[in-house]
């Protein structure tokens, strides 16, 4: 699969949740709408599930976007309590924030509405969303009261729904000393215009050093980016073709893992995980590089590099339908660059 399938399926996996996601609802007195979308969260998609461990959904309501307090309490490494009347919540404590990503095991991988039939769920999120504004309710973290506000800064409410407690995207935003920035952008495919998506980046604000500093790095990994796409079938004819391939995706990686990370928590996650990516293509290439100096059967190094670099047994292994060359293998590691730079331009 090439690069630009690759990253339909991994980065508007996400998006096509995102472009699903309704308009905020027009009613704003008890109606709310699924938001289906999950927000970057210091540059971790951010998914929810409640008490029962299923995935819950984010809500849309009196234009701002609604997630589980409970939620936001896992994001800041802190307990949740109540009070009887439940209209007082107070986060304490500190622990190991937690982000939850859409398969997080322990916590169960169903969602809500599962049961339905896929025509069915479809149907089921065009439904309006009946919530209870909470009167009155109260929020501290760590002591301090918090005024719950939505968009343009003014004053909402915590939601009730489903048994769960919701605060608005903007107020969890500043409970963390972070900022929260919705952005829209329509992609492109091969020259074809993509549905619009709506984004929402919850980070810690930048200096404008640091935004600098991010920019230069996002920059220079768009570079390898660029040329990594323009150049995924190698002239392997030759052996000295094929070793010119291999130095060239050897180069890409290198370059990833070399260079240096501005010091910001947004693009911790998907550096770490570009990093892992880098380091299991550089395996494979450095096996490849070892073929080539030991003048192995060009047709193997062939092989290897365009069609299964997992070539253990060829000819006589049956080929199946997780066959990859190795000159794909950095397409793992340039998601995650792709990812990376849109948590930079579009944060």
């Amino acid at each position: 699969m090439n690069l630009a399938k690759r990253f339909l399926c991994a980065v508007l996996a996400g998006a096509a949740m995102v472009t699903a996601a309704p308009a905020f609802a027009a009613d704003a007195a008890k109606t709310a709408a699924y938001w289906r979308a999950a927000p970057i969260v210091e540059g971790n998609t951010a998914y929810c599930w409640n008490e029962q461990g299923k995935q819950t959904f984010y809500l849309a309501y009196d234009n701002e976007v609604y997630a589980p307090l409970r939620t936001v309490a896992e994001w800041m490494g802190k307990d949740l309590a109540k009070d009887a009347a439940g209209k007082a919540f107070t986060l304490s404590g500190s622990k190991t924030p937690l982000f939850l990503d859409q398969a997080y095991s322990d916590r169960g991988e169903e969602r809500i509405y599962s049961s339905l039939s896929a025509d069915a769920y479809l149907a089921k999120m065009k439904e309006p969303v009946p919530v209870t504004p909470i009167s009155g309710a109260k929020l501290t973290v760590d002591g301090k009261a918090v005024t719950i506000t939505g968009a343009e800064d003014k004053a909402a409410s915590l939601l009730s729904w489903s048994g769960d407690t919701y605060v608005p995207l903007r107020t969890a935003a500043k409970m963390m000393n972070m900022t929260a920035n919705y952005t829209k952008r329509t992609p492109e495919l091969n020259g074809t215009k993509l549905p619009e998506i709506d984004n929402i980046y919850i980070h810690t604000k930048l200096t404008d050093e640091q935004l600098a500093a991010c920019k230069t790095y996002a920059d220079t990994l768009k570079k390898v980016f660029d040329d990594y796409n323009a150049n995924l079938n190698p002239d392997v004819s030759t052996m000295e073709a094929a070793d010119a391939a291999i130095q060239k995706l050897i180069g890409y990686m290198n370059t990833l893992k070399q260079t240096q990370k501005p010091d910001v928590r947004m693009l911790d996650k998907e550096y770490a995980s570009m990093q892992s990516a880098a380091d299991e293509a550089l395996k494979v290439y450095k096996e490849i590089e070892q073929m080539i100096k030991n003048k192995e059967d060009l047709k193997r190094v062939q092989f290897a590099i365009t069609v299964d670099y997992q070539f253990i047994g060829y000819p006589e292994r049956q080929l199946g339908l997780n066959q990859r060359g190795a000159a794909s293998l950095g397409t793992d590691a340039m998601v995650h660059v792709f990812k990376l730079y849109n948590n930079v331009y579009e944060r």
